[in-house]
């Protein structure tokens, strides 16, 4: 069933009050945004939209308490109930879009051989997934005057034709991380964006020992992945034709008639990245956030930001107006509710994570461990709701630390 987004405008004062009293009701709470005092002039109507005097005479940040109801006769007359069994008066509720019903996700196996080591699946009329042996994705969004390529894979084979069969148009391509199987596809591009703090990490893949470890490393999930790759022609790939140019936090790409702007992730990576299309109210995360799917976070503590930032990243993401989340692995799309459960799990990891509890015993023969193990390493796996975070035993170091110079706080 289709859900209507309404909001309420209050004093931050307020929110508690009113989250309570919609909680009490059993009206679904989206999201609480803070916008500035003149974000609120320029959306609102003196004594139409409004009826907190003090908001427009304390000239302060105010409070959008989103929340849903169902889109139906029934649906509608509970939220005009909530305007006057919240605050015993009409609020003249701001009625936004649709939320779409709960996303249904691409199939994620299929069967691989060497003409399909990738594939490209239309997703939108400005999307397409380009699945790299059912693991990678890789997002190409198309806008009216310029395309963008998000990530690059791990560059098993040449597949830039399947990008060039349906569209011409210039092209960026932007690096979400520097992990191998984000970038190393980039030999096919002259030129190519990525986080300068990621960079070195990028550029530390591009060897045949570490593109070895990538083919050794997907043996689990595709048997027969030796056969299906060109050992030599894979080896000799090289960034050498590929300028890379640094990213930040704020930039915007303007594809014409969508944009995608950067949100730094610090996280799972130094330089992760997010590219946020306020026009589709989509998101794409690399790897901050999966969907039945392990989340990393566990490779190396010099790689990875401590969870402080990544909680604070994921915070950033939580205030804005998103409807789909678009992860690199795992089952793909994903909802918005996927960013504050990750959010809520890291919290709960701080103040919960167990070492002695948490502590995984790894087969030292495993592939994972053959491939990316380091025998000094302690690693966890903590579990929250649906999601599982393997990690570093140090992040745990990394956050109690943290909580104990700042009282407690966790961001």
């Amino acid at each position: 069933m289709r859900k209507i987004l309404a909001t309420i405008k209050a004093p931050k004062s307020m929110v508690a009050q009113i989250t309570q009293q919609l909680k009490e009701a059993g009206v679904e709470k989206v999201a609480v945004q803070t916008v500035s005092y003149s974000q609120f002039v320029e959306e609102s109507r003196l004594n139409y939209d409004c009826v907190f005097p003090q908001m427009w005479e304390e000239k302060a940040p105010v409070a959008y308490i989103h929340f849903a109801f169902d889109g139906t006769d029934e649906g509608r007359t509970a939220s005009f109930q909530v305007e006057y069994d919240v605050m015993q008066i009409p609020l003249n509720l701001h009625y936004g879009s649709e939320i779409p019903d709960p996303v249904k996700c691409r199939e994620r196996y299929r069967t691989v051989t060497k003409d399909t080591l990738v594939v490209r699946d239309k997703v939108e009329d400005w999307l397409y997934i380009l699945d790299e042996v059912n693991s990678s994705y890789m997002y190409l969004i198309v806008g009216q005057e310029k395309a963008l390529l998000f990530d690059t894979g791990y560059g098993f084979t040449e597949w830039r034709h399947l990008i060039t069969e349906v569209t011409d148009l210039p092209l960026y391509v932007v690096c979400s991380h520097g992990h191998d199987d984000h970038v190393l596809g980039c030999f096919q591009f002259e030129e190519a964006y990525i986080a300068e703090e990621d960079y070195d990490l990028c550029v530390s893949n591009d060897n045949p020992g570490q593109k070895e470890k990538q083919i050794l490393s997907r043996r689990q999930k595709t048997p027969d992945i030796d056969e299906l790759v060109d050992r030599d022609a894979y080896f000799r790939t090289s960034f050498d034709g590929c300028t890379f140019k640094f990213v930040k936090d704020g930039d915007v790409f303007d594809l014409g008639g969508i944009t995608l702007q950067v949100y730094a992730m610090p996280g799972h990576t130094k330089g992760s990245i997010a590219l946020y299309c306020p026009e589709k109210k989509a998101v794409f995360v690399g790897d901050c956030l999966v969907k039945n799917h392990q989340l990393a976070y566990g490779q190396s503590l010099a790689v990875s930001s401590p969870p402080q930032d990544f909680i604070r990243s994921l915070g950033r993401l939580e205030k804005l107006d998103i409807d789909i989340v678009w992860p690199a692995h795992g089952d793909v799309p994903a909802e918005r509710e996927l960013i504050s459960d990750t959010r809520e799990m890291l919290i709960d990891f701080a103040h919960n994570g167990d070492p002695e509890k948490d502590e995984e015993k790894r087969d030292p023969n495993s592939i994972r461990m053959m491939v990316f193990g380091d025998p000094n390493q302690r690693h966890g796996k903590y579990k929250y709701k649906d999601i599982v975070m393997g990690y570093d035993m140090g992040h745990l170091d990394q956050i109690r630390a943290y909580m104990a110079e700042h009282d407690g706080a966790v961001e």
